[in-house]
């Protein structure tokens, strides 16, 4: 798994790409593996998504980007607005949205719902979001967990590994409403696609390139298993 130092050049090639290209392609045009790119990536603090992290990478919306958004945006679809563009098709949906471009508004929200939402977001996890949305503005085809994640996505807000911890966590504690994990042997188990799912939450490239290294997977299952743990003891003293 070890291998050579990084190059200055190769550093600032990362940087400047990573938020624009695959990993894979960052990766064959380094002669690297993937996961080594994305193991030097998160060590320095490069982000994947625009404009967060300590080195992260935003993209630059120039005046030409968005004129050709506006002018296109009813004749091309995402896809091929992105490729137009040479960015992330996530990228694209989310400047869209950020601009007022839809085809059709499938689900509409009010300001004081999203305001909810992004009151809530990083200390409440989705199910419970939709949870609340529904008795605070009830529907007849119910809030679900798919609506609040494609909103965020929408607005572009993201919890960080960290908020994501501490609402699970908190689910796990003495009443919590994941307590029953210790009786669901799927969540048990901790397969590998959980394990890399954990790892690359939001880079399904990486995700599959992960489960070619077990050794990988087993460092970050035990983490978790040793957290569990941790937060069971630390319950118990409070109880006591």
């Amino acid at each position: 798994m070890k291998g050579k130092n990084y190059s200055v050049k190769a550093e600032k090639f990362i940087r400047e790409n990573y938020a624009l290209m695959d990993c894979s392609e960052i990766a064959a045009k380094l002669r690297r593996s993937m996961l080594s790119v994305y193991v030097f990536a998160n060590r320095k603090g490069i982000e994947k998504h625009p404009g967060a992290g300590r080195g992260g990478n935003r993209i630059e919306w120039t005046d030409a980007k968005i004129k050709f958004l506006k002018e296109n945006f009813f004749a091309m679809t995402n896809a091929q607005l992105a490729e137009g563009l040479k960015l992330k098709l996530t990228i694209v949906r989310m400047k869209c949205a950020e601009l007022g471009l839809k085809h059709i508004d499938l689900q509409y929200w009010t300001e004081e719902q999203i305001k909810f939402l992004r009151k809530n977001y990083k200390t409440t996890g989705d199910v419970e979001i939709a949870e609340a949305l529904q008795k605070l503005f009830p529907r007849e085809k119910k809030w679900t967990k798919k609506h609040v994640s494609k909103k965020r996505q929408l607005l572009g807000i993201h919890r960080s590994q960290k908020q994501i911890h501490v609402i699970a966590c908190r689910h796990s504690s003495p009443g919590g409403r994941s307590r029953t994990i210790e009786k669901n042997s799927s969540s048990t188990s901790l397969h590998d696609g959980l394990m890399a799912l954990y790892i690359a939450w939001r880079d399904p490239e990486l995700q599959k390139e992960l489960r070619k290294y077990p050794e990988i997977l087993d460092v970050k299952r035990k983490q978790i298993l040793l957290n569990r743990i941790i937060i069971k003891a630390k319950n118990g003293t409070k109880q006591n």
